[in-house]
């Protein structure tokens, strides 16, 4: 058995009874909002409902109005992929709680395998990320983000093209914002190739749509209860409102210095980074899977009001700039890079833990503030590293024309 599979399963397997006992003793709340059922806490919110769509909607219920057989009474405001899921009735036990639990495993699998563990010191720093609140929070409600997430890891390790689009639609008409990993079809060669596969899945999302108009019609009618703001949100409009919000013009400059700052000494002297330049050039694992997660963060991060668990996307950046600085000298752009976005996952979770348990109360417009700021920040990152490979991969199709 490979020694490295041995070692990541192990470390699986303790950090996953970890974090069963923060959750068993309840050591994570308040700082994750939990979710309750007659005063009791119940682990797996978010997975709770979609599961109880599909009972409802076999009892001939119309769950995307209502949805009685969850004990939210949410409607159902995900894709219709989700309600072909067969006998959940009949094996509630499994669909409730053991399949949650199996999803949940091979998520903490997939992220500490991103790590390469050649040093103790890297083992640690996975574990900031794991056990951040954004990762924690999406564990334990059992989000449906972490499919997407491994449909994403999924994408980037396989080429083969059948099995690219039946993902792609999948997670599309799982959750509507997965549409954007056709993204993937730039690796392919010479623009007429890229446009016949972008025509094409657009085609076939046209057509699904079309049959499922009026319930896609109903979800966006109920668009609010997928949207956050404050401390747990992530998207540019609650940055925006933070910034607004917080009313003091020197805090308010003393936010912008970094953006300055970002630009000065990062993105001008690394305008002409190779690895940046021929990112499309090299269709590799790490690389694929840089592209599918930066564009969901993007994606989601401009055009949606998201929770924080969408956060998890930022962890499938980590393979791809870790190769990149381990071939560079200390204290290059990768070097950075690397450090700010571990240090985002851990300052954002003190932050989170300082507004949910109601410590610094008087500031907690400060500590949103600060949040969103680092948010901002590496959304200037990503935004910088997508504009410049994406306009260097626009100048060598037009020269191939």
């Amino acid at each position: 058995m490979n020694k490295n599979f041995l070692f990541v399963s192990v470390i699986t397997i303790i950090v996953s009874t970890i974090i069963t006992l923060l959750l068993y003793k309840q050591i994570v709340y308040p700082t994750i909002i939990p979710m309750k059922i007659n005063n009791a806490i119940s682990i797996f919110g978010d997975w709770f409902p979609i599961m109880s769509a599909n009972i409802c909607k076999w009892d001939g219920i119309d769950v995307y109005i209502e949805n009685p057989c969850d004990p939210w009474g949410r409607p159902h405001v995900y894709g219709p992929t989700w309600l072909y899921i067969p006998f959940v009735d009949q094996f509630k036990k499994f669909y409730f709680f053991y399949l949650p639990i199996i999803f949940n495993f091979i998520f903490i699998f997939v992220v500490i395998n991103f790590f390469k563990f050649d040093k103790k010191f890297k083992t640690l720093i996975a574990l900031f990320y794991i056990f951040s609140v954004s990762t924690l929070l999406a564990v334990e409600r059992a989000n449906n983000d972490i499919i997407i997430f491994l449909i994403v890891v999924l994408l980037a390790r396989y080429r083969n093209i059948f099995i690219n689009y039946f993902l792609i639609l999948f997670a599309t008409f799982s959750k509507f914002y997965p549409l954007c990993l056709c993204i993937i079809y730039l690796f392919k060669k010479g623009i007429k190739n890229i446009f016949y596969h972008f025509s094409f899945l657009l085609g076939l999302v046209l057509i699904f749509s079309y049959f499922q108009y009026d319930n896609l019609i109903k979800i966006f009618e109920v668009r609010n209860l997928f949207s956050s703001i404050g401390v747990y949100g992530f998207s540019f409009f609650a940055s925006y409102k933070t910034f607004i919000n917080i009313n003091n013009l020197i805090l308010q400059i003393l936010f912008l210095i970094p953006i300055l700052f970002i630009y000065l000494k990062l993105f001008k002297k690394n305008f002409k980074n190779d690895e940046i330049l021929n990112f499309f050039q090299n269709d590799v694992y790490e690389n694929r899977l840089y592209l599918l997660s930066s564009t969901t963060i993007l994606t989601c991060y401009f055009v949606f009001s998201n929770f924080i668990y969408r956060e998890i996307f930022l962890i499938g950046l980590i393979p791809w700039i870790i190769v990149n600085r381990d071939k560079s000298s200390e204290g290059n752009f990768f070097d950075f890079y690397f450090h700010f976005l571990t240090a985002k996952f851990f300052i954002s979770s003190i932050l989170i833990f300082l507004n949910m348990n109601k410590i610094f109360e008087n500031y907690y417009l400060i500590i949103r503030f600060m949040k969103h700021g680092l948010d901002f920040y590496l959304i200037l990152i990503i935004l910088y590293v997508f504009i410049i490979s994406f306009f260097s991969l626009t100048k060598n199709l037009l020269k191939q024309t």
